[in-house]
C-alpha cells in the first residue's frame, strides 16, 4: 500500500492487488462498492468480474475521456444509488484510472 496525505485532509490509497476476488469480497461486506473497468479488461477477465453487482464498463483508452461517457457514467452512478460513502474502484490502466479519479471527484463533490 502507498498512502498520500494531502494537506491533512484527504488520504488516497494506491495499491496493486493480484487476487481481485478476495479483495472485492472483503470490501463489499463492509460498504457499497462500484467497480469501473474498460472493455478490454472486461473482455479478458469477464469470469473474474461477473460477480460484481455494480459494474460499469467504459471504452478502452483515451476514448473513455469524453464528456458523453462522463455524462452516461454519472447517470449509471445514480442508478447504482452511489453516495459520498460509496467506494469506487477503477480496474485498468492510466486512461481508465484518470477517468475514475475525475468521475469520483466531481460526483456529489467527491466519492471515495
Amino acid at each position: 500500500d502507498i498512502q498520500y496525505n494531502i494537506k491533512n485532509e484527504t488520504i488516497t490509497k494506491l495499491f496493486y492487488q493480484t487476487d481481485f476476488l478476495t479483495f472485492y469480497k472483503s470490501i463489499v461486506e463492509k460498504r457499497h462498492v462500484v467497480v469501473i473497468t474498460d472493455e478490454n479488461i472486461y473482455n479478458c477477465h469477464e469470469d473474474k468480474l461477473q460477480f460484481v453487482e455494480n459494474l460499469m464498463v467504459v471504452y478502452a483508452g483515451e476514448a473513455c475521456k469524453d464528456m458523453d461517457v462522463f455524462q452516461n457514467a454519472i447517470h449509471t452512478l445514480l442508478d447504482f444509488e452511489v453516495d459520498r460513502n460509496t467506494l469506487i474502484i477503477g480496474v485498468g490502466g492510466g486512461a481508465l484510472t484518470d477517468f475514475v479519479g475525475f468521475l469520483s471527484s466531481i460526483f456529489m463533490r467527491g466519492a471515495d
